[in-house]
């Protein structure tokens, strides 16, 4: 939770871990600006934990956390940080990458330069743009994450969907504190351009006037094992091959031991999106186009991307495009 109107503080929850019935735990962390992070965790127990924010304009914002059996999917848009599973995007509509060497598609494995792009406009582009963003001469039309994310934002699905953090307490300038940072857009971002195990966390100029970050490409061109590490996994990769059923039954065989679902690149190796378990059965001979649930980055409509049925999204027909596929693995 992030708020800063009335200096907000919490009444029912302290600064460190709560213990609660079902031994799970609410981590509330202060941070500049009046503003709070609240991480939860659990020992595979069920069960649920209010805690009570209170200003002292005396308003008060009540949270229950539940703890639940179900694996919870997260959809993140490339294009609007608020909507399905928001994100917080503080600031990061003034975050530039002025050293960048090159832009991307956002695939390592597709990599190409820039062509008709100038590396000064990807240099001045921030990282995301709202719907208010005005694009001045020297900048493109949308943000790095809005024009090229899809891969970035469906690592971020399946990392957070199993719940990883990053292994390392990591300073969010977002609200000004550190600690184990949950999967985001942003935290992938910043994961991924740390650019392999040897080296920092990159550093940003200020949380007040971000004006800068060392990168040597554009933050959303996934160096797929750089940026799972951060969060104590790798992805490896599957190719897709044969026709529908030959590849959905590949992918209903993965999907049976990762649940938290698998990056799938479609679209004739343009895009990316998130397929989750499906009812495709072994030895079916016709894929149905209800027999998949998928979460699609591309798009700030929930009826589109938000774990739809394969029959009822607009670009149905990907699984004869689809090509590989990766899928989460724990670090040794």
């Amino acid at each position: 939770m992030t708020t800063n109107r009335h200096s907000p503080t919490p009444t029912n929850a302290t600064l460190g871990t709560i213990s609660t019935s079902c031994s799970s735990g609410v981590t509330v962390t202060s941070g500049s600006n009046n503003q709070y992070t609240i991480s939860v965790s659990s020992n595979a127990s069920l069960g649920s934990k209010t805690v009570t924010f209170n200003s002292n304009k005396g308003k008060s914002v009540i949270i229950t956390f539940t703890v639940t059996a179900s694996i919870t999917h997260y959809w993140y848009s490339q294009i609007s940080a608020s909507v399905g599973s928001s994100y917080n995007a503080n600031y990061l509509d003034n975050l530039l990458f002025p050293n960048m060497a090159f832009c991307s598609d956002g695939d390592a494995d597709y990599d190409d330069d820039c062509g008709s792009l100038s590396l000064m406009k990807c240099s001045h582009t921030p990282f995301y743009t709202t719907s208010s963003y005005s694009p001045a001469t020297n900048q493109l039309s949308k943000g790095h994450v809005n024009k090229w994310g899809c891969t970035l934002c469906c690592i971020a699905m399946v990392l957070r969907n199993k719940g990883a953090t990053t292994t390392t307490q990591r300073y969010d300038y977002r609200v000004g504190s550190t600690g184990y940072l949950p999967a985001d857009p942003f935290t992938c971002m910043m994961a991924n351009i740390r650019g392999g195990t040897n080296n920092a966390w990159r550093t940003i100029s200020s949380q007040n006037t971000i004006t800068s970050c060392t990168s040597a490409s554009s933050p959303t061109n996934v160096n797929w094992n750089d940026l799972s590490y951060d969060f104590g996994y790798k992805l490896t990769k599957v190719t897709l091959s044969g026709n529908d059923e030959q590849k959905a039954e590949t992918i209903r065989q993965y999907l049976a031991v990762h649940p938290e679902g698998i990056v799938v690149r479609v679209k004739n190796n343009t895009h990316h999106i998130v397929i989750t378990p499906t009812t495709f059965q072994a030895g079916d001979t016709t894929v149905s186009n209800n027999q998949f649930t998928i979460y699609d980055p591309g798009t700030s409509n929930p009826n589109i991307g938000n774990g739809v049925a394969w029959g009822s999204y607009s670009q149905s027909g990907y699984l004869s495009n689809a090509t590989y596929f990766h899928f989460l693995e724990e670090l040794p």
